[in-house]
Protein backbone atom coordinates (compact mmCIF):
# COMPACT_ATOMS: atom_id res chain seq x y z
CA UNK A 1 0.00 0.00 0.00
CA UNK A 2 1.32 3.51 -0.44
CA UNK A 3 0.80 6.88 1.84
CA UNK A 4 -2.34 7.73 0.81
CA UNK A 5 -4.08 4.52 1.11
CA UNK A 6 -2.70 4.42 4.99
CA UNK A 7 -3.79 7.73 5.43
CA UNK A 8 -7.40 6.82 3.99
CA UNK A 9 -7.63 4.21 6.36
CA UNK A 10 -5.92 6.42 9.42
CA UNK A 11 -8.97 8.86 8.58
CA UNK A 12 -11.42 6.44 8.78
CA UNK A 13 -10.14 4.34 12.12
CA UNK A 14 -9.63 8.72 13.27
CA UNK A 15 -13.65 8.93 12.49
CA UNK A 16 -14.90 5.53 13.91
CA UNK A 17 -13.07 5.99 17.12
CA UNK A 18 -14.53 9.39 17.93
CA UNK A 19 -17.58 7.72 17.16
CA UNK A 20 -17.22 5.25 20.13
CA UNK A 21 -15.93 8.01 22.05
CA UNK A 22 -19.57 9.75 21.68
CA UNK A 23 -21.41 6.85 21.94
CA UNK A 24 -19.34 6.33 25.54
CA UNK A 25 -20.11 9.20 26.82
CA UNK A 26 -23.81 9.04 26.03
CA UNK A 27 -24.20 5.61 27.62
CA UNK A 28 -22.23 7.10 30.72
CA UNK A 29 -24.49 9.74 30.73
CA UNK A 30 -27.66 7.74 30.63
CA UNK A 31 -26.40 5.72 33.25
CA UNK A 32 -25.39 8.53 35.45
CA UNK A 33 -29.09 9.99 34.59
CA UNK A 34 -30.58 6.24 35.89
CA UNK A 35 -29.06 6.45 38.81
CA UNK A 36 -29.38 10.50 40.03
CA UNK A 37 -33.44 9.97 39.62
CA UNK A 38 -32.97 7.18 41.37
CA UNK A 39 -31.63 8.03 44.21
CA UNK A 40 -33.80 11.54 44.21
CA UNK A 41 -36.75 9.66 43.99
CA UNK A 42 -35.25 7.64 47.32
CA UNK A 43 -34.36 11.04 48.83
CA UNK A 44 -38.20 12.26 47.99
CA UNK A 45 -39.93 9.05 49.05
CA UNK A 46 -37.73 8.75 52.35
CA UNK A 47 -37.95 12.18 53.24
CA UNK A 48 -41.95 11.96 53.39
CA UNK A 49 -41.80 8.68 55.05
CA UNK A 50 -39.49 10.48 57.94
CA UNK A 51 -41.88 13.52 58.13
CA UNK A 52 -44.92 10.79 58.28
CA UNK A 53 -43.65 9.19 61.06
CA UNK A 54 -42.79 12.60 62.95
CA UNK A 55 -46.53 13.57 62.20
CA UNK A 56 -47.57 9.98 63.74
CA UNK A 57 -45.21 10.19 66.99
CA UNK A 58 -47.03 14.24 67.61
CA UNK A 59 -50.49 12.65 66.97
CA UNK A 60 -50.44 9.27 68.78
CA UNK A 61 -47.75 10.05 72.13
CA UNK A 62 -49.03 7.42 75.12
CA UNK A 63 -49.98 4.60 72.64
CA UNK A 64 -47.21 2.32 72.56
CA UNK A 65 -49.23 -0.04 70.05
CA UNK A 66 -49.33 2.89 67.34
CA UNK A 67 -45.94 4.22 68.22
CA UNK A 68 -44.55 0.67 67.52
CA UNK A 69 -46.11 0.97 63.81
CA UNK A 70 -45.02 4.28 63.59
CA UNK A 71 -41.48 3.41 64.29
CA UNK A 72 -41.77 0.08 62.28
CA UNK A 73 -43.18 2.23 59.20
CA UNK A 74 -40.45 4.73 59.51
CA UNK A 75 -37.75 1.49 58.87
CA UNK A 76 -39.27 1.10 55.43
CA UNK A 77 -36.89 3.27 53.50
CA UNK A 78 -36.24 3.45 50.19
CA UNK A 79 -32.82 2.45 49.31
CA UNK A 80 -30.99 2.72 46.14
CA UNK A 81 -30.65 0.82 42.62
CA UNK A 82 -29.79 -2.62 44.04
CA UNK A 83 -33.12 -2.65 46.30
CA UNK A 84 -35.09 -3.25 42.88
CA UNK A 85 -33.63 -6.09 41.32
CA UNK A 86 -35.25 -4.97 37.79
CA UNK A 87 -33.63 -1.55 37.88
CA UNK A 88 -30.41 -3.29 38.89
CA UNK A 89 -30.09 -5.57 35.95
CA UNK A 90 -30.83 -2.36 33.27
CA UNK A 91 -27.60 -0.88 35.40
CA UNK A 92 -25.88 -3.75 35.26
CA UNK A 93 -26.11 -4.45 31.31
CA UNK A 94 -25.43 -0.61 30.91
CA UNK A 95 -22.94 -1.09 32.84
CA UNK A 96 -21.12 -4.04 30.63
CA UNK A 97 -21.97 -1.91 26.85
CA UNK A 98 -19.83 0.98 28.14
CA UNK A 99 -17.23 -1.73 28.97
CA UNK A 100 -17.56 -3.26 25.89
CA UNK A 101 -18.10 0.26 24.35
CA UNK A 102 -14.29 1.53 25.63
CA UNK A 103 -12.76 -1.64 24.53
CA UNK A 104 -14.10 -1.20 20.84
CA UNK A 105 -13.21 2.36 21.34
CA UNK A 106 -9.12 1.33 22.40
CA UNK A 107 -9.28 -1.25 19.96
CA UNK A 108 -10.15 1.25 16.95
CA UNK A 109 -7.52 3.94 18.54
CA UNK A 110 -5.07 1.32 18.53
CA UNK A 111 -6.19 0.67 14.30
CA UNK A 112 -5.77 4.49 14.00
CA UNK A 113 -2.19 4.96 15.33
CA UNK A 114 -0.79 1.68 13.57
CA UNK A 115 -2.13 3.45 10.07
CA UNK A 116 -0.57 6.57 11.16
CA UNK A 117 2.64 4.73 11.78
CA UNK A 118 2.40 2.98 8.47
CA UNK A 119 1.69 6.32 6.66
CA UNK A 120 4.67 7.77 7.96
CA UNK A 121 6.58 5.38 6.96
CA UNK A 122 5.07 5.26 3.48
CA UNK A 123 5.82 8.37 3.13
CA UNK A 124 9.23 8.40 4.12
CA UNK A 125 9.81 5.57 1.85
CA UNK A 126 7.72 7.26 -1.17
CA UNK A 127 10.32 10.60 -0.36
CA UNK A 128 13.24 8.49 -0.54
CA UNK A 129 12.33 6.97 -3.38
CA UNK A 130 12.13 10.11 -5.93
Amino acid sequence: MNSAEYYKLYQQKASEAEEWAKYQQMLSEILNSLRDVVQEGAGTVNRKLDDLHEAIEQGIRGNAEFACSGREAAEDREGDISADPELSEAVRELEEKIERTRAKKHETEEDRDYYYSRYWQEREKERWER
